[in-house]
């Protein structure tokens, strides 16, 4: 797994997260503090930093908007665990300019959790020059 994994829950738990989520972080690097964001239908009242039509990924069926507030710090070795156990399904991987979207606009959101801004800063995903 690497920054641009996708993945969703595993079926029987589809009713507890239905949503697509993406590795953000690079996982050669920061093995230990992977953060993944997940993505969910666009509305008016949702975080607006970044938003995704359809046609940016195949997984999506509408346009959808990442929920930095819903961002997750995970390891890498959880992850692969989740996946070996059969409780998360790989989806088809984020282009590299759709990711490179999402890191650029993590940055423009003001319902991330100040834990996880600062671990993206850490990484050089939030330029605080910028």
């Amino acid at each position: 797994m690497q920054a641009g994994t996708t993945f969703v829950l595993a079926e029987e738990h589809q009713d507890i997260d239905p949503h697509l989520w993406l590795v953000l972080t690079d996982t050669a690097t920061f093995p230990d503090q992977v953060v993944i964001v997940n993505l969910t239908t666009h509305k008016d009242y949702k975080d607006q930093a970044c938003i995704i039509e359809r046609n940016e990924h195949p997984a999506l069926t509408h346009r959808s908007c990442v929920m930095y507030s819903e961002a997750r710090v995970v390891t890498l070795a959880a992850l692969r665990d989740l996946h070996y156990s059969g409780k998360i399904n790989l989806r088809e991987e984020a282009s590299p300019v759709l990711v490179e979207r999402i890191r650029r606009c993590a940055g423009d959101s003001a319902e991330m959790k100040d834990k996880v801004a600062d671990i993206l800063i850490e990484q050089g995903i939030i330029d605080l020059e910028a």
